[in-house]
């Protein structure tokens, strides 16, 4: 099965980060996966990734390189006011008319979801999200195609991870969740 995937893998940042292990975890079922890190709303540039993600930088694809045809699955994972963009802009329904694509992204029940971003999602025929009771406002009349993903999160790496995000100097460290 090939899958291409749209998101922010190589980008130093925690969405990056649970996208390298997205990407990770799509290999280690065995998938082939071919990645393109366009990505509008995480700013910063694409860094080379640590050695142990390795196994997807030969799987990036640079603008301009011809994506595989036909792949059995688009993930487009990114903030939920772009997943639309991303289908469009990268012309997903052109290139791939008989593709299941998926929206893979966050969104947390802290208010209603805005009609524009729930019009926008309903382009896709699935929507992946942290919170199933929060995607029934995306398709309320189909809620088999909204599914409950947490991202992805190596535990081995937590301290490492966690070290890395700490304030320099004597700057309080504050760490919020919502979940």
């Amino acid at each position: 099965m090939m899958i291409r995937y749209y998101g922010p893998v190589g980008i130093p940042s925690g969405y990056g980060h649970a996208a390298n292990e997205t990407c990770m975890a799509i290999l280690s079922a065995g998938l082939d996966l071919e990645i393109q890190t366009y990505n509008p709303s995480v700013t910063g540039t694409f860094n080379q990734l640590p050695a142990r993600y390795a196994p997807l930088s030969p799987r990036i694809r640079n603008e301009g390189v011809p994506p595989t045809p036909d792949p059995d699955a688009v993930i487009v994972h990114t903030l939920p006011r772009d997943c639309a963009r991303v289908l469009e802009t990268a012309k997903v329904r052109e290139l791939y008319p008989r593709t299941r694509c998926v929206a893979y992204t966050t969104w947390e029940a802290a208010a209603p979801l805005p009609d524009a971003l729930a019009q926008g999602l309903r382009a896709f025929d699935q929507v992946w999200g942290p919170s199933r009771q929060t995607w029934q406002a995306v398709a309320p009349d189909q809620p088999d195609s909204v599914h409950r993903v947490p991202h992805a999160f190596d535990e081995s790496l937590e301290n490492e991870y966690l070290a890395s995000c700490a304030p320099s100097g004597n700057a309080p460290y504050r760490f919020y969740c919502v979940g």
